[in-house]
């Protein structure tokens, strides 16, 4: 494991969506490093940006659950929403949110979920949704 970390390390850090999603995971789970779910978040948002699609639906979870990031349900919605070619496992999880949601955190994720269409998943519009 430590050799697929450093190969992953090396390749997330020359901008493949790929390691830096098996990068994050490894973080997340703390597996063969200190489990760290800001630098899980980091390098989930680095691969989602880039249209990694396990990678943008594990941000979505990661915001849902609060891990590394404030919770907010209306990002890990909207997040999950536009997955490329989401399962239905991802679908159930989004509509799970959905009801645990206000009816005002709603009306967010869908403006949000709008937004993202439009732009794709952009750094930029990641930080508007954290309220930076």
């Amino acid at each position: 494991i430590a050799s697929a970390r450093a190969w992953y390390t090396k390749a997330a850090d020359q901008g493949y969506p790929r390691a830096q999603f098996n990068l994050a995971v490894m973080y997340a789970n703390g597996d063969d490093v200190a489990q760290d779910d800001a630098k899980a978040v980091r390098l989930m948002r680095q691969a989602a940006t880039q249209g990694h699609r396990l990678a943008t639906f594990s941000l979505g979870v990661m915001y849902a659950e609060g891990r590394g990031v404030a919770r907010n349900l209306a990002t890990a919605f909207a997040l999950i929403s536009v997955v490329p070619s989401p399962d239905e496992e991802m679908m159930q999880y989004r509509d799970r949110l959905a009801t645990d949601m206000a009816p005002s955190q709603r009306d967010h994720a869908v403006q949000l979920v709008n937004k993202l269409l439009i732009t794709g998943v952009t750094e930029e519009t990641l930080r508007r949704a954290d309220g930076q």
